[in-house]
Formats: structure tokens, sequence, C-alpha cells
């Protein structure tokens, strides 16, 4: 049976600035989560069609190293986890991410 394509990427911008990536099954829901957190955009770009969990985790992870490459640090909002800063290449060092070379 093929996997449910269910699960929508999107983009929080500040007018042209990049501030979050994310994925999400539920993109109204996020949006109002984000502007409750305090989060500071002016729109909000879903890509579209849904794909599959696995394939919006493919591309939030390259959407985000791709930021990294070019800007030398992740956007405004994203937090990254434990995992997840192993994955776009950072290590832990005293309470900062830094760039393993």
């Amino acid at each position: 049976m093929p996997k449910k394509r269910d699960t929508y990427r999107y983009e929080l911008r500040k007018k042209r600035k990049l501030v979050y990536v994310g994925i999400t099954n539920d993109p109204e829901r996020r949006e109002a989560e984000h502007r409750a957190e305090g989060n500071d955009f002016t729109s909000i770009n879903v890509v579209r069609p849904p794909v599959t969990r696995e394939s919006a985790e493919r591309w939030e992870e390259q959407r985000l190293k791709t930021f990294l490459e070019n800007q030398g640090r992740l956007p405004r909002y994203n937090k990254p986890s434990p995992d997840r800063r192993l994955s776009l290449g950072f290590s832990r060092q005293s309470n900062k991410l830094s760039r393993v070379t």
C-alpha cells in the first residue's frame, strides 16, 4: 500500500528573509502556533503538493543544510534538536553550536 501523502513543507518569511523552515500535517494550525509563540514573520509559503512524512523530512534537512552552507547559520527560529545538530554537521561545545570542519 502506498504511503500517505499528508505532510506539507513550509517556510516562514519576514519580508524577503527566511526565518523558519518546517513540516506539518496542518499548515493553518502550525501558522497559528508560530504566531502564538511570538515568532515575527510576514508570510508563510506552503510548498505543495503534500508529500510523505519521510520525503518532507528529507526536504527539511536539505533546506536547512543549504541555508547553513550559504548563510553560516540556521534560520532565526529553527532550533535543532541534539540529533538534528549532528546531522547538520554541528557539535555541541560550551552551550554554543560550533561548525564541525
